[in-house]
């Protein structure tokens, strides 16, 4: 079996098909990342996640840990994240839209194709693309990050 990362194939012609609702509920709180991230605002970032303890951030460790790449929870999530941008240079940028899918009621999944930039352990600090796979709940009427998987894809 051959497994594909490639994004599926829209399910009509481009141009045709309108998001939904939820998909521009999403892809605004999304923009919103890009943007807080982007601007290295810690606050803004945090405020986009949920607060639990099950929070989780997959990403590139620090250096000198025993594994390259590893799950940082709870609070520690957005604080990796802050980390990665204080190695400096960081930026991330959508290289080709995103596409939302409902998984359940209050739960969605959203894939993003990005190039990120960034010279965090031992990266070279040149844009590089990856896959983003975030998984939004909705809590009190407001959809929250629940998990941040950053993928390398090149």
């Amino acid at each position: 079996m051959t497994l594909s990362l490639a994004p599926p194939a829209p399910a009509a012609a481009a141009g045709t098909k309108h998001p939904s609702a939820l998909e521009n509920a999403i892809l605004c709180r999304f923009n919103a990342l890009l943007k807080a991230e982007n601007a290295q605002d810690l606050p803004a970032t945090r405020a986009l996640f949920r607060v639990s303890e099950d929070t989780l951030f997959v990403g590139k460790t620090p250096p000198g840990a025993a594994e390259s790449w590893g799950g940082f929870w709870g609070e520690a999530a957005t604080t990796q994240i802050s980390a990665l941008w204080h190695a400096g240079g960081f930026a991330v940028a959508e290289r080709a839209s995103p596409r939302v899918t409902r998984l359940g009621h209050g739960v969605v999944q959203l894939y993003a194709p990005v190039s990120i930039r960034v010279a965090y352990a031992g990266q070279s600090g040149k844009p590089r693309p990856f896959l983003l796979i975030l998984d939004w709940v909705r809590e009190r009427g407001i959809w929250k990050i629940a998990s941040d998987i950053a993928i390398p894809a090149g």
